[in-house]
């Protein structure tokens, strides 16, 4: 077949005609190629068929975009720090020019945060936090005040020591990140010029990742075409032979821009790095054919040497290019569609290039009768059939030294880490790098994880397992905080009664929901319907290990969450003892951060204690502010308030209205038929049993803590709060049982920490089944080349040694297993398979020779050609360590070191497994040997000079 297409090139017509198609196939294809458009879309390497990242997909939708985009602003050394009024004006117009994006689901800072505060009138008062800005020293301190009390904003919007903000912009679900990013990035930059402002959250470190990358590949691309053009050049020392195998390759890349063009492929960021492969691999197959026809044509004539080289070398470029082909093809094995399109279109390019070597270059050889040019082993062939040599003699040393090294590399290979984290995609002090500092030094960090709740949102049991979920998730070792809806309604009935605790009904329940009516922030918690709710909690940790115990102390947390129970009366013994052991378990979560090492008995024994009397004094006392608010219908002077309130804490709690008229009449000195003490006496019953409660609350959480061990300051007021509230359950009149039947509850683990482990889970499986394919095909290939299945697997064998090696290395440097990396094995693969198979095809094993001998012979006819193709492929590869991108960097560097490996293993390996037999089909290369072929030298195979 090979020479029929040799015979049918020599003739001048087909030449012509072959040139002329190829030059009108690269200017169609130029065209179309200039007009395939880019995708920028990182979650597009996300692996579709994963459990973890189609839930993560559900849950982006159903509650809008969960990649939040962070904006952190450093408040500077002024006095007022982040209640600065000309900082709050800029972060105001952000927050307002930001919210007009249609992209952008929600925008939440500090000046558009709701609070919620009881209305004098009755009811509550629904504002933002920072109704106006503040701009005299007393309104800024009245503002720092009433912000750092609220422990919803602190640690969340502003630093706990007030000398930073921070900006949440949510975008839409199906949005385009990357470009929210960009335009969120220049409005954060112009609003805020002047400040030192911090880009976080994955919108921004996606883009700056993608970004790195992108201008790597623009700047590094060319000087790493350059340097494969200078080591071809000083190799053969024919710009004509370079000149033909570059166009060859670069028309490869044109046709498959166009392809990509005319299927609708976008260009991406891995596609990106087509170029490069393609330069690094393919110019070697039209190199190898010029080589080989100055050889032929120091013989015979252009038409004659064009013949002999198609027929003859052409078997060896085609089965090189098989296997690169084959080995990038493995691609299609893998679960995530940019990797899978790289693969067959960068394997579709080593086809063109292969074909185009084969027709496009002999045609021009033809037309142009090229004259032959010197070719011959040159010293490098005669130092590699040396070194091929001294390996053949000394088998048993090379052999234990290939062992030893063998298995060091192999007993690291279960070393290598394939777990994925963000900060393994950028550099220390990089952006992205300097804002995950910040975020975690001011705001605990910005990885989150989200749980998702099913359930009726409406059902205060629901809610009641949402809070002491959310309590047991804020307790485990690196979570900073828990966010979730039971919060927001706890802090709502706060305003409303005075109690910050979950309502005890679903009508209380409703109620409150209808003060968050129209809030766009409630909708990153809350489904519209309510049967499901979403509990955000944010990681102090970026750190691989810390980020994977948390994850899985997260998930042991959500198994034993109750789902399944039934409501029951709290007032039976049964009730009682379970609706104390679940607030027991409940406040010792809330407790663990002070008290790490209390248990749920030991709060159990504490609630279920007798309760102390309640002080009548702290009662009047608390009951006293009321009656002088505004709240209190009727006006009273100091003292009327003071003894009022005396009188009234004295009565019993169920006083019937006749006594308690009485009561206050006299200590009032308003008259017995006055509408004003009809008034009093109405008004008061709800202020005075809120009062009665409070101080009981406040005296049962005191005793709670002595009885414990734990000083009173050791617990934060936020937490304080939180406890009230609970024990406060302990008079509910319902309980939830543990129960059969239908679930209550169902609980979902998602973010993005999750979405990483999935992502590292499908990056080991397309690693493993690319790695099967691409040696099976491989072997398959090269056993039908060499006719033997034993030499099938000889030709793979120096492969396999240099993967061994490579990701021994990989393990012993740390470095990961990542998307990026997971493509060094079929990069291997397709490309280190060529040295054997050129080596290989050289083999002329003679009777009566040592059994290595033909691969001497071998090393001296291909060694030159060989290191040639490994240094250019490695240094194109090096120049990639030189950029910015972390992802590139690993690539190139270790793409590079596994081509010199293989190179160095092939002619180690083969002439340690040598046999008396000739691989390659006759009149590969040995037809009548080559010049200056070190191989007929006498003393090349001779054990002593």
């Amino acid at each position: 077949m090979m020479l029929a297409l040799g015979r049918l090139l020599a003739r001048r017509p087909v030449a012509w005609t072959v040139v002329v198609l190829t030059l009108l196939l690269a200017a169609v294809s130029a065209w179309k190629a200039g007009q395939v458009r880019h995708e920028d879309d990182l979650l597009a390497f996300l692996p579709q068929d994963n459990a973890d990242v189609a839930t993560f997909r559900e849950i982006n939708q159903r509650y809008g975009g969960l990649d939040v985009a962070l904006i952190g602003v450093e408040a500077g050394a002024g006095a007022d720090g982040a209640f600065d009024p000309a900082l709050l004006a800029q972060v105001a117009a952000l927050t307002t020019r930001l919210s007009a994006m249609p992209e952008l689901d929600n925008v939440l800072s500090l000046t558009n945060v709701l609070d919620f505060s009881p209305d004098p009138m009755g009811g509550i008062r629904s504002a933002e936090l920072v109704e106006a800005l503040p701009t005299t020293p007393a309104e800024v301190a009245a503002l720092r005040a009433k912000t750092l009390a609220r422990d919803q904003v602190v640690g969340t919007l502003v630093s706990a020591e007030a000398d930073a903000l921070l900006i949440y912009a949510f975008p839409a679900y199906g949005a385009d990140t990357q470009a929210i990013a960009k335009a969120v990035a220049a409005a954060a930059r112009e609003e805020l010029a002047g400040r030192r402002i911090h880009l976080g959250g994955a919108p921004f470190v996606g883009t700056a990742i993608y970004e790195a990358t992108q201008a790597d590949m623009k700047r590094l691309t060319p000087w790493a075409v350059l340097a494969i053009m200078g080591v071809l050049i000083l190799a053969f020392r024919d710009l004509r032979s370079v000149a033909l195998g570059l166009f060859t390759t670069g028309m490869g890349i044109v046709v498959v821009h166009a392809a990509m063009h005319s299927l609708d492929v976008p260009l991406n960021v891995v596609l990106g790095s087509m170029p490069v492969i393609l330069f690094a691999v393919g110019s070697a197959y039209a190199i190898h054919i010029l080589a080989r026809y100055s050889v032929h044509a120091a013989d015979v004539g252009p038409e004659e040497a064009v013949v002999r080289t198609v027929a003859r070398t052409g078997p060896v470029v085609v089965t090189a290019a098989l296997t690169t082909a084959l080995g990038l093809g493995s691609f299609v094995a893998m679960d995530i569609a940019p990797m899978r399109q790289f693969g067959i279109f960068t394997a579709l390019g080593v086809l063109v290039t292969l074909v185009l070597s084969l027709t496009f270059v002999p045609a021009v050889v033809v037309l142009l009768g090229m004259a032959p040019r010197p070719v011959g082993a040159g010293p490098v062939g005669g130092l590699l059939a040396r070194s091929a040599a001294v390996v053949g003699r000394n088998r048993p040393a090379f052999g234990l030294g290939m062992v030893l090294l063998l298995g060091a590399g192999g007993a690291m290979l279960s070393r290598v880490d394939s777990r994925m984290d963000q900060r393994a995609f950028y550099n220390p002090g990089s952006p992205p790098d300097l804002a995950d500092r910040f975020l975690r030094e001011r705001f605990g960090g910005a990885s989150f994880v989200q749980l998702e709740l099913t359930g009726d949102m409406d059902d205060p049991q629901v809610l009641r397992q949402m809070q002491a979920l959310g309590d047991r998730l804020a307790a485990v070792d690196g979570v900073h905080d828990v966010l979730h809806i039971g919060q927001v309604l706890a802090t709502v009935n706060d305003a409303m009664a005075g109690q910050r605790r979950i309502p005890d009904t679903a009508d209380k329940a409703g109620l409150l929901y209808g003060f968050l009516a129209g809030n766009s922030a409630v909708r990153q918690l809350l489904a519209d319907d309510r049967s499901r709710a979403l509990v955000h909690v944010r990681l102090e940790t970026a750190d691989i290990d810390a980020t994977e115990r948390a994850l899985a102390a997260l998930e042991a947390v959500a198994a034993t969450t109750p789902t399944h129970w039934t409501v029951a009366p709290a007032t039976t013994p049964e009730g009682r003892a379970a609706l104390s052991a679940q607030v027991a378990a409940h406040a010792a979560a809330l407790l663990r951060p002070a008290a790490p090492t209390v248990s749920e008995d030991t709060v159990l024994k504490a609630i279920v204690a007798p309760a102390a009397p309640v002080s009548e004094a702290a009662v009047a006392a608390r009951f006293r502010v009321w009656l002088v608010s505004g709240e209190c219908f009727v006006p009273l002077d100091p003292d009327q308030a003071t003894a009022a309130a005396a009188a009234a804490a004295a009565l019993p709690a169920e006083v019937a209205d006749g006594p308690l008229k009485e009561a206050l009449a006299a200590a009032t000195g308003l008259a017995a038929d006055s509408a004003e003490l009809d008034d009093l006496s109405w008004s008061l019953r709800t202020p005075l049993a809120e009062a009665r409660q409070a101080v009981a609350t406040e005296a049962r959480t005191a005793a709670l803590l002595s009885s414990l061990g734990i000083a009173a300051d050791a617990v934060a007021p936020p937490a304080r709060q939180k406890l009230e509230g609970l024990l406060l359950d302990l008079d509910n009149a319902m309980v939830a049982l543990p129960g059969s039947g239908p679930a209550q509850l169902a609980l979902t683990l998602t973010g993005t920490p999750v979405l990483h482990r999935g992502l590292s889970q499908s990056t080991r499986k397309n690693q493993r089944d690319s790695l099967i394919i691409a040696l099976l095909t491989v072997a398959v290939v090269l056993t039908l080349r060499f006719r033997s299945p034993l030499a099938g697997l000889l030709a793979t064998a120096p492969t396999a040694a240099a993967l061994v090696l490579i990701y021994g290395g990989m393990a012993t440097l740390g470095i990961r297993l990542d998307i990026g990396t997971s493509m060094l094995a079929s990069l291997v693969i397709g490309a280190g398979v060529d040295y054997a198979v050129h080596l290989l095809s050289a083999w002329e094993a003679r009777p009566a020779e040592p059994p290595a001998a033909g691969a001497v012979r071998g090393a001296a006819r291909a060694g030159a050609a060989i290191w040639t193709n490994a240094l250019a492929v490695a240094l194109g590869f090096f120049v990639l360590t030189l950029g910015e991108a972390r992802p590139l960097r690993n690539v190139g560097g270790l793409t590079a070191a596994a081509m010199l490996i293989a190179a160095g293993c092939t002619f180690v390996l083969l002439p340690l497994l040598a046999g008396r037999r000739r691989y390659g089909p006759a009149g590969d290369h040995a037809e009548g040997g080559d010049p200056a072929d070190p191989a007929a030298e006498p003393h090349v195979w001779r054990s002593s000079p």
